[in-house]
């Protein structure tokens, strides 16, 4: 039986500079905690309590939010959001960067890190994935019509009934086709 990790966040709150590399916050309560401008690379912050929590201009590069509740949660700014390990399961509707989204538990957006999840049923339409990384994600009726794809990676990608209207494909050329592919 697993139980949510007591932390002090007291120590957390209103400190501008708190570094938190690799910790181990797996299941943490940081309710409303102030993490702005933390460090938190390759912290584990999986099923994390992160409900109105400030991120804003935070390092997550390598971190797991697999699960995490982010309602609320501001990670406007967030740098190197597309590093965010997440494996689905994000909970909540937190504040995000320009050209990023929360779907169906995963961040995404540019240069987003999406590779072998299962997307299915995803929409994704006009969605910027401009260099994201799709390789070997399962893609079956995933709605990425209107959305922009210059770049990404969907090597081994595999799916159906995908929409591919009006998208961008990888190669910068327009899905052609009736249906439309990429």
């Amino acid at each position: 039986m697993s139980r949510a990790v007591p932390i002090l966040v007291a120590h957390l709150h209103g400190q501008a500079k708190t570094t938190c590399v690799k910790a181990n916050l797996k299941k943490a309560s940081l309710k409303g905690a102030n993490l702005k401008g933390a460090n938190l690379y390759g912290a584990n912050l999986k099923g994390a309590n992160l409900k109105g929590a400030n991120l804003t201009d935070s390092s997550l590069s390598n971190a797991v939010l697999t699960g995490a509740n982010l309602t609320g949660a501001s990670l406007v700014g967030v740098k190197r959001f597309y590093d965010i390990y997440a494996d689905g399961g994000i909970k909540g509707s937190p504040s995000l960067s320009k050209n990023w989204r929360l779907v169906n538990g995963y961040l995404i957006g540019p240069n987003a890190d999406l590779d072998r999840n299962k997307n299915n049923g995803a929409d994704l339409s006009g969605g910027n994935l401009v260099g994201a990384n799709l390789k070997d994600a399962g893609l079956n009726n995933v709605n990425f019509s209107g959305a922009d794809l210059t770049g990404a990676n969907l090597k081994g990608a595999s799916g159906t009934g995908i929409n591919w209207t009006g998208a961008t494909c990888p190669n910068g050329q327009p899905a052609a086709g009736s249906p439309a592919t990429c």
